[in-house]
């Protein structure tokens, strides 16, 4: 859309200049007329170039946001990574307390049926 509009503005600007010279050729000298040609191709060139400068630009950006894009999906990556690492942990932990209760149960058994006995 962008591009179609600049595409436009050039146009405009070319059918324009066209007319300028041809409203000039009718009342100037040549020389003048060839000063005004040579100023009205640099302003062009310097138009064209501008324009693809900010199109460059553009595409720089798009890069730029892309590149974030990718940080941040990489960011995300890594957290959810330490998430379950976290989680695997807390599982690890748990075990181990489960280890330690059975063998405190294990330890605590003999004594619990010599109580239960008597």
């Amino acid at each position: 859309m962008l591009l179609l509009l600049l595409l436009l503005l050039l146009i405009m600007m070319c059918l324009m200049m066209i007319v300028v010279i041809v409203m000039m050729m009718m009342m100037m000298s040549l020389f003048l007329f060839l000063l005004l040609l040579l100023f009205i191709i640099l302003f062009s060139i310097f138009f064209v170039c501008s324009l693809l400068l900010l199109l460059l630009l553009l595409l720089l950006l798009l890069l730029l946001l892309l590149l974030l894009l990718l940080l941040l999906l990489l960011l995300l990556l890594l957290l959810l990574l330490l998430l379950l690492l976290l989680l695997l942990l807390l599982l690890l932990l748990l075990l181990l307390l489960l280890l330690l209760l059975l063998l405190l149960l294990l330890l605590l058994l003999p004594h619990l049926c010599h109580l239960n006995c008597h």
